[in-house]
Order: C-alpha cells, then sequence, then structure tokens
C-alpha cells in the first residue's frame, strides 16, 4: 500500500448516509449541464452521503433523468442555505459572465468555509482579483494549464512554476491541484507533492468535472483539504488508467472515468482489509 492509499478511510460497519457528508455542486449553465452530471456521479462515486446540483431551472430535467440520486437546487444568486452542506464546489459547466461573477462574489461573501474552484470558477476569479481576498483559507483550486497561467497571472508577480504554485499557496492559505501527467499538489507550509497517475486520455472534455466531484465527494466526508487533493488526484487518476487500459488512451472519455471509480475503491477497500 502506497502512502496515498494510507489516507483512505474505511466506511464503519454501523455506517448510514448522514456521516458521510452532504455536498453541494454548483454548475451546469445553458448548454453545459453535462458538466454538473459528471460531477455529481463521481461525487456519488465517491462515497458522499447526499450530493445536492444548484442548476439553472433549464437544467433541472436532465440533472433528475441523468442523476436521480442528486438533490436539484436552483440558483439566480446565489444559493441560499449554506450552512447545511458540509462542503461546496463551484464551477464545472458554469460560464464566465457578469451574472456568475455576481453570484460567485455572493457566495463567497455569504460562504465563510473553505470551498473547491474549477474550470469558470477559477477563470471569473482570475478576471476579478479582488475576489482572491474573498477567498477562505483552506479553499481548493483545480486548474489545467490555461486556467492556472490566468490564475497566476491574476496573484501578480507569478508564473508557471512550481515554485510559484506553492508561493501562491502560501500567500492564499489554499490548495493548488496543478492538473497533467503529472499532478502538482501544493499546500500552505508543504513541500509539493507530485502525483503520476493519470495517462495522456484523460485530456479529454468532463475529465476536470470528474476531479471535482471526486474532490467534492471527500471533503463532504470530512477528509482534510489537503488529504482530499491528493488522494482525490490519485484516485481520478487510477481510474483513468484502468479506463485507458480497457478503452485506449484515444477512445476512453470522462464517463468512463466515473465508471472505473468504484474498481479503484473496491482495491482501496481490499488494502485495508
Amino acid at each position: 500500500m502506497t502512502d496515498i492509499e494510507k489516507l483512505f478511510r474505511p466506511r464503519a460497519v454501523d455506517a448510514h448516509k448522514g456521516i458521510f457528508g452532504h455536498g453541494l455542486l454548483i454548475g451546469g449553465s445553458y448548454g453545459m449541464a453535462g458538466a454538473a452530471v459528471l460531477g455529481a456521479r463521481a461525487a456519488l462515486r465517491s462515497g458522499i452521503g447526499l450530493v445536492s446540483v444548484a442548476i439553472p431551472p433549464e437544467n433541472i430535467s436532465i440533472i433528475q433523468t441523468s442523476v436521480p440520486e442528486a438533490i436539484m437546487k436552483i440558483y439566480d444568486t446565489y444559493p441560499k442555505n449554506l450552512e447545511k452542506y458540509s462542503a461546496i464546489a463551484v464551477g464545472p459547466g458554469i460560464s464566465a459572465n457578469e451574472r456568475i461573477f455576481s453570484m460567485l462574489q455572493s457566495l463567497l461573501k455569504n460562504n465563510p468555509r473553505p470551498m473547491i474552484f474549477d474550470a469558470d470558477a477559477i477563470n471569473v476569479i482570475a478576471a476579478e482579483p479582488s475576489l482572491l481576498s474573498l477567498i477562505t483559507a483552506g479553499s481548493i483550486f483545480t486548474p489545467h494549464a490555461k486556467e492556472y497561467e490566468r490564475l497566476m497571472t491574476a496573484a501578480e508577480k507569478f508564473d508557471a512554476t512550481l515554485k510559484s504554485q506553492q508561493a501562491f499557496s502560501d500567500r492564499f492559505g489554499c490548495i493548488v491541484i496543478k492538473k497533467g501527467v503529472p499532478n502538482t499538489v501544493t499546500a500552505p507550509n508543504r513541500e509539493p507533492t507530485i502525483i503520476k497517475t493519470g495517462n495522456s486520455g484523460m485530456a479529454t472534455a468532463g475529465s476536470g468535472d470528474v476531479l471535482t466531484g471526486i474532490l467534492l465527494g471527500l471533503t463532504a466526508q470530512d477528509y482534510s483539504a489537503y488529504n482530499a487533493a491528493v488522494l482525490g488526484v490519485y484516485i481520478h487518476g487510477t481510474a483513468g488508467n484502468l479506463a485507458a487500459a480497457a478503452l485506449s488512451q484515444t477512445s476512453m472519455t470522462a464517463s468512463d472515468i466515473v465508471a472505473y471509480l468504484p474498481q479503484v475503491f473496491l482495491q482501496l477497500e481490499k488494502n485495508i482489509v
């Protein structure tokens, strides 16, 4: 068993869904409902007790049909009653526009807890650097290469190096997962962690949404932000490797990564018996 695998926690025999957390996924703008579907499915496959998906009203039937286990929430300005969620992720498929900026600004001002930021949530923050001052310590950013470049530029005097990624984490008290092969994870006052699971077949639409869902599932279960990030990236990459081995790197899709998550968790469970 690797050091990363040792982060995985077994489920108690008398467990019930109430102890595995309630996560909120905010995403899926018009035409991008699939991003929310992938994220919600991945969260559910990662052991979360309950997942709510906050979406615009036109996507209700899509999400409800595609992910019947999910709870639907409609957002206009920003979702209310945030205190009932044990983890919140925002970004998959939300689009970057003025309406989303207002929603994200309100969300940051009204939710004092850490959150997971992906996709256009990162792009909105990068476009409006003043939002960085509202980020709660312990939050997780999951940028791919271009989003990472925008985020570092917004922070000023940062560049594309691992040293700058670490400096960003130290300055804002957050976890940064720079997606790629290998993945790099930085956290405040820690040595960077390099995770080599994954393959180029994961460079496909929706793969990042799956990672966001995994992170939501783990943080909702009270894994620390750093442990969730490291374990989540490992799980995501391992599922991607299994999908590539069965289907090829060329033909695999993000849905295939979700489909292979049970095999990864099955192996993790076997390793702790």
